[in-house]
């Protein structure tokens, strides 16, 4: 059975939140939404998601505000930018807040978008990893 991931979309736009929450549950992703950075974050804080993804302009909090505390916080999600306004500096200071990826709206390639996603709903946390190894029994080498 495959993993599902839970995903959070904020943006302001109504129209994107149906469209993409729509299309990543029709391909086995969970998803909740908030239009406004502020519900956003609070959902962040209360809930666990794999991917968390940001429009960059947005009543309240932008996206960018939005990644920063998700840093500062040591929320552990992954991070994806949409931007709609052509804000490539924006983006590109995002990614210092360890944003994992970022994509122009107006250029937004479905599948690309799904499979980034994904990608980074797959990539386990520091905490994971450090869980499944102190699983492993030490064993003496020959």
């Amino acid at each position: 059975m495959e993993q599902i991931y839970n995903v959070l979309i904020v943006d302001d736009e109504l129209g994107f939140l149906e469209k993409y929450s729509d299309i990543l549950r029709r391909r086995g992703f969970e998803v909740q939404t908030a239009q406004n950075g502020l519900d956003g974050l609070e959902k962040l804080r209360q809930d666990q998601f794999d991917v968390a993804i940001l429009d960059i302009r947005m009543p309240k909090m932008d996206g960018i505000e939005i990644a920063r505390l998700i840093q500062v916080e040591d929320i552990d999600t992954g991070v994806i930018v949409v931007t709609g306004h052509g804000e490539r500096n924006e983006a590109v200071k995002a990614l210092n807040y360890g944003v994992d990826a970022w994509f122009d709206k107006s250029r937004l390639d479905m599948g690309q978008f799904v499979d980034k996603v994904r990608q980074v709903a797959e990539v386990m946390s520091p905490e994971e990893i450090h869980h499944i190894l102190s699983a492993i029994p030490e064993y003496e080498t020959a």
